[in-house]
């Protein structure tokens, strides 16, 4: 039988093509995104391995935070940790075993401005921008110089080699820095990070410590403290007998330690970004399977005669099972074997999309570890041999008889079995997604929706000949004959119509879903601005988190005879009673000239000293109530206390779910940054003459942006449609997959009814007309899963936005455009995957044709 196999294989080669390929793509998105993950990983640990090569002691508060701004210890970053005095230096400086020390200070978002105007750095994306102080001893410092010296003055600045490149700027040249404030300095010096002419793309600025401290940080205090061991020193030695000698609440940990834990940290920020790759790929391997299960499933209706001729001559069942499934096991070995090779080109893809947002490599290859090419090739030998398990059961079940049969009957539609398990796990599985909405729990959906999914899978032969009836009935009004066989020719094989059109349905589905959310998240901010925002004008800050603008901006603004009132938005995150908290500080009483409110306890206007606004959901998820004292830890002033004296609905624009008067702010933050200005114009001011004003006030800011409502709503939506065009990005690949699939069962699909097709053209039939019917039959089998796919992902991100949206008043939108380009790019996906079968039919002899078996 194995000999059996292999001849079915060589004869039968054309068929396993595209099945191949699926597999190919499939185990390729895998395998890419692993070895993008290790390559990643590797980049980061250069990183580390050049910034803290000679640390062998990192000093540093002993409490520790999520948030903020700045980078965490080493060159990895890290978690954010309160600032220490300045004297540890001193102290350490005398004990014995110690070689060299230096004290620091950094933090994200500093941003550089080039030659023509036009800010330096990642912008949130990639690595971060970063200001340092400039490490004075060389066996500690990881920046080499290549040209010029070090800072000697405050306004002395040396700046990476590839910043001096984009910037056009080089020593002796003055360069704006955002140090907030617009701030210029003089470039001394060029330096390299290792070998390396960036930090792995990100941006770096070195000033001198006591500038860095003015700038960055808070007089007098570091961020950590550096030390090098004498010779003969162990890092463990030294950090004992460093760790007597601190003050309370400032511990020492190794070198090794410190890089041991960047690497964590850098690790886990790495899992979620791949763990969103892998699923993907995961969609990408589901799809493919279905195209591997319908392509042998064809294959053994196909050769139904010719497994019931081995079975009469004495083939036992195990025999014929066991032929299929070494087919299937060639196939997965040769298809995984090429996805694992294909896993190199598409990590190398993804490396430069990287690059492109920002995220530099440095030489070298791509990581290609042994357990991705394990991973890869289990992965596509499993779903290969599961795919083709219950075809090859089937033709095992094959009795002898079936020999005196001219071809197979196909009637999966009329199986009394699958329409009642089919519809039984469908209604559970809508039953879950229902108690999910009801018990605004995710788990229940998400399970439930999977089992929908499956049961709409299992009945998919029977409800494949009604819809394909439906589908088909306009396409026999316009294009008659060659329509009407389309249309009978769908209906007809309903597992093939039916498995052939899964494929496309799940990956329209994910994509459809996707849509879904990003049009409701973008249907309830538009809502939220047009109801809240009764401003006039918004100033927001390029950058995310780490980025924004200097507080100077909004006291300028407020000068403008043009405006009423100028209300700040600051952004914090810190932990409050031990919980990572956003926190807002604004001007309580302009706010309501500016944004609409509902409070639903005490008073934001008169929020003052240190009260606090809490969001409802917010307050009833931790207990809290009027009344209750919390601790806000700020990194650069300690614990502070706030009483709560006001409720409010969250929204949206605010992005933070607890608001505090902004003078508390200025008090308790060393370097605050605005995230957005808010601007009522005075009433009778024009709104173009107002906002002209304000952009020849906010143009020496160019990490400002002077927004309208609408270009306040056009960026809002910009962002969610960004993310959504990556998700799409991602899921075209399942998509193509499912396409390869429609245009391997359409070619399998003419080799079975070759003579058919031979006696269609004896009597009549032109070649046009044969590919027409070729190309609509798959124009019909795509809009079945296109359509599919649509309304399930539209119910499931109904079921996600009602469900788990209701708490933060979220608005459920169905992207009606979008839902219709779907469904045409399905249709147009149809007749470009008919392109090869169809032409394959059209160009049959009509002799051979009717001759063949």
């Amino acid at each position: 039988m194995f000999r059996v196999a292999l001849k079915g294989l060589v004869t039968h080669r054309r068929r396993f093509v595209s099945t191949l390929l699926a597999v190919v793509l499939g185990i390729s998105f895998l395998c890419g995104t692993l070895v993008l993950a290790d390559t990643l990983q590797r980049s980061f640990q250069s990183v580390l391995s050049t910034g803290n090569a000679s640390v062998d002691t990192y000093v540093r508060h002993a409490r520790a935070d999520n948030g903020g701004q700045r980078g965490g210890g080493g060159f990895g970053g890290g978690r954010q940790r309160d600032r220490i005095d300045q004297t540890v230096v001193d102290q350490l400086r005398v004990l014995p075993g110690v070689a060299a020390v230096e004290g620091e200070v950094q933090a994200n978002g500093i941003r550089m401005v080039g030659k023509d105007g036009k800010v330096l750095g990642s912008g949130g994306r990639g690595i971060p921008s970063r200001g340092t102080s400039w490490r004075t001893d060389a066996t500690l410092n990881p920046f080499k110089l290549a040209a010029g010296t070090a800072p000697m003055k405050d306004d002395d600045v040396v700046i990476d080699k590839a910043s001096s490149k984009t910037s056009g700027l080089g020593v002796g040249d003055p360069i704006t820095i955002l140090v907030p404030d617009p701030t210029v300095f003089h470039i001394t010096g060029i330096v390299t990070f290792g070998k390396e002419d960036s930090r792995l793309g990100g941006t770096d600025a070195l000033f001198t410590l006591s500038s860095a401290q003015n700038l960055l940080g808070a007089a007098g205090k570091v961020d950590g403290v550096l030390v090098h061991a004498a010779s003969g020193v162990t890092q463990d030695e030294l950090a004992a007998s460093i760790t007597p000698t601190l003050p309370t609440g400032v511990e020492a940990i190794t070198g090794a330690a410190l890089t041991v834990e960047t690497q964590s940290s850098i690790q886990q920020r790495l899992a979620g970004f791949t763990s969103v790759l892998s699923a993907f790929a995961f969609i990408a391997i589901i799809v493919g399977a279905f195209v591997i299960y319908n392509t042998f499933s064809i294959v053994v209706a196909q050769r139904t005669r010719e497994m019931a001729l081995l079975r009469a001559l004495g083939a036992a069942r195990k025999q014929v099972l066991g032929s299929i499934l070494i087919e299937a096991s060639i196939v997965g070995v040769i298809s995984s074997a090429l996805g694992v090779g294909g896993g190199l080109f598409l990590g190398s893809m993804l490396r430069r999309l990287l690059a492109s947002g920002g995220i530099k490599f440095p030489p070298g290859g791509l990581v290609m570890k042994p357990n991705t090419i394990v991973i890869g090739l289990l992965v596509g030998v499993a779903v290969t041999m599961l795919a083709a398990l219950l075809p090859a059961f089937r033709a095992a079940r094959i009795a002898p008889m079936e020999a005196l049969r001219e071809a197979a009957i196909d009637t999966s539609n009329q199986s009394r079995w699958r329409a009642i398990v089919g519809f039984v796990i469908t209604a559970i599985g809508l039953v879950l997604v229902v108690r999910g909405v009801v018990q605004k729990a995710s788990n229940p959906i998400g399970f439930g929706a999977a089992l929908a999914l499956i049961g709409m899978v299992i009945l998919g032969p029977v409800l494949a000949g009604p819809i394909s009836r439906f589908i088909g009935f306009p396409i026999t009004k316009f294009r008659g004959v060659s329509g009407n066989l389309a249309r009978q020719n769908a209906i007809r094989n309903p597992r093939r119509t039916a498995g052939t059109a899964a494929a496309l349905l799940i990956g329209v589905a994910v994509v459809s879903f996707f849509a879904v959310i990003a049009s409701s998240l973008t249907a309830t901010t538009n809502d939220q601005i047009d109801r809240s925002f009764v401003g006039d004008i918004a100033i927001t800050g390029l950058g995310g988190r780490n980025g924004g603008f200097s507080p100077a901006l909004g006291g300028s603004i407020a000068k403008l005879p043009e405006v009423d009132a100028v209300v700040p938005i600051r952004l914090t995150d810190v932990p409050v009673n031990g919980q990572r908290e956003t926190l807002l500080a604004t001007d309580p009483v302009a706010l309501g000239k500016v944004l609409k409110l509902t409070v639903t306890a005490g008073s934001i206007s008169e929020l003052a000293g240190d009260q606090v606004a809490v969001a409802d959901a917010k307050a009833a998820e931790r207990g809290w109530k009027i009344g209750d004292r919390l601790t806000a830890t700020y990194p650069d002033s300690g614990d502070h206390t706030f009483t709560i004296a006001a409720r409010f609905l969250a929204t949206d624009l605010l992005d933070a779910d607890m608001i505090i008067p902004k003078s508390v702010d200025d008090i308790v933050t060393a370097k605050p940054r605005e995230r957005q200005v808010f601007i009522k114009l005075k009433s009778g001011v024009p709104f173009a003459s107002g906002r002209a004003a304000i952009e020849a006030v906010a143009k020496p800011y160019p990490t400002a942006q002077v927004q309208d409502q609408n270009d306040l709503k056009t960026s809002i939506s910009g962002r969610v449609n960004a993310l959504l065009s990556i998700f799409v990005g991602m899921l075209a690949l399942a998509i193509v997959i499912a396409l390869i699939g429609i245009s391997n069962t359409l070619q399998l699909s003419v080799f079975e009814r070759t003579r058919e097709i031979g006696l269609l053209r004896a009597v009549g039939a032109s070649r046009p007309q044969i590919r027409s019917m070729v190309r609509w039959e798959a124009v019909i089998i795509a809009l079945l899963g296109t359509l599919g796919g649509t309304v399930l992902g539209i119910a499931f991100g109904w079921a996600i936005i009602h469900g788990l949206g209701r708490d933060n008043n979220l608005l459920f939108s169905v992207p009606v455009r979008q839902a219709v380009v779907i469904i045409l790019l399905g249709g147009l996906a149809g007749i470009i995957a008919a392109l090869r079968p169809a032409s394959t039919a059209s160009k049959l002899n009509i002799l051979q044709a009717v001759g063949a078996e």
